[in-house]
């Protein structure tokens, strides 16, 4: 009996082992460890990741003291474009995060302020659905594990980056387009391919190409796609979204923001128009540094040239809608 227990722990432990060195050492999600190269394959991976990695690999991080935070709407503000509202001095950085819910960007504003020498300046840009209680969680979603303080919070963060490193149907993905070169229509919902991404680490600055209608992908149905969203695009006010916890979480990120003596701007963008009573409890917390875009530049966020899927615009536009914003404001 002892002999065959020995012998199970022997193999599991071949078989952790093994598991260990395939999740380490290929990191097919690249969330594992830092890499150099991110996006240089056009496969796009958890951005949050990303940043807080070459953030940390940034031997000047604590100089940095102005973020760009939200949801992947906020990719698309460059930071060139935000610096020319801040001092010269100032050092941008990006924190954003695909599906950055509001719990989710106070836990990214606590962790900026920690790591840097002084925080100055923050904006936010975000849609109302990404007003919600809720952290969203998925291979490209969950959050950097070292924004926790909590060392269980934390070792419990890298538990799911294991278990979708070692999805069968990410990995035929991921095999099957770095074997072919090309992307198989069946496995697109497993992996998301925009050749001609461009990738800036030292800002943790990501330009995804587009879909446009002469473009190579066409037959993915994209720009076809985003073309029925603009004939169909209509403004809809929606029904009260924040809740008490949400509300809480937008007061502490108001007051980070105070305690550290930062501007703060929060940008509300895309179609859902917030309620009457939101719109009131977001001039509350944020006062005259709260821009309800929502409204703004319906023409344009009806042309399909504008975005590169059905969600997120191209930055031209998104920097036309928060120099519209930020010059309101001064």
């Amino acid at each position: 009996m002892a002999r065959f227990l020995l012998k199970c722990l022997a193999y599991a432990a071949a078989l952790v082992a093994l598991v260990a060195v395939y999740v380490y050492g290929c990191d097919p999600l690249r969330v594992m460890r830092w890499h150099s190269d991110c996006y240089s394959d056009g496969v796009i991976t958890n951005i949050g990741v990303a940043g807080v990695e070459n953030f940390e690999h940034n031997p000047d991080r604590r100089r940095f003291d102005s973020f760009i935070l939200g949801s992947s709407v906020s990719k698309n503000l460059l930071a060139a474009e935000w610096k020319r509202y801040l001092p010269d001095s100032a050092r941008v950085y990006h924190l954003s995060t695909d599906g950055q819910m509001i719990p989710a960007t106070r836990i990214m504003l606590e962790y900026a302020a920690r790591q840097v020498d002084s925080l100055r300046h923050v904006i936010i840009v975000t849609s109302m659905w990404s007003v919600k209680e809720d952290v969203l969680h998925g291979n490209v979603f969950d959050l950097h594990p070292h924004v926790y303080t909590d060392p269980y919070r934390r070792l419990a963060a890298w538990l799911p980056f294991i278990g979708w490193s070692l999805n069968r149907n990410y990995i035929a993905a991921k095999l099957d387009y770095d074997l072919s070169g090309f992307q198989a229509p069946k496995f697109r919902h497993w992996l998301d391919v925009r050749p001609g991404t461009r990738y800036d680490a030292s800002l943790n600055e990501l330009l995804i190409s587009g879909y446009a209608s002469d473009s190579v992908d066409i037959g993915s149905g994209m720009y076809a796609g985003i073309q029925k969203m603009c004939a169909s695009l209509r403004l809809n006010t929606i029904p009260s979204r924040i809740t008490p916890k949400v509300e809480a979480d937008l007061r502490a990120i108001a007051a980070i923001a105070d305690r550290h003596g930062a501007t703060l701007d929060f940008v509300l963008v895309n179609n859902e128009v917030p309620s009457a009573r939101d719109d009131s409890i977001f001039c509350d917390i944020f006062g005259r540094r709260y821009h309800n875009m929502t409204t703004a530049f319906v023409a344009d966020r009806r042309n399909p040239a504008n975005y590169y899927d059905k969600s997120h615009l191209f930055p031209e536009l998104t920097t036309r809608i928060v120099d519209a914003a930020l010059s309101a404001s001064e």
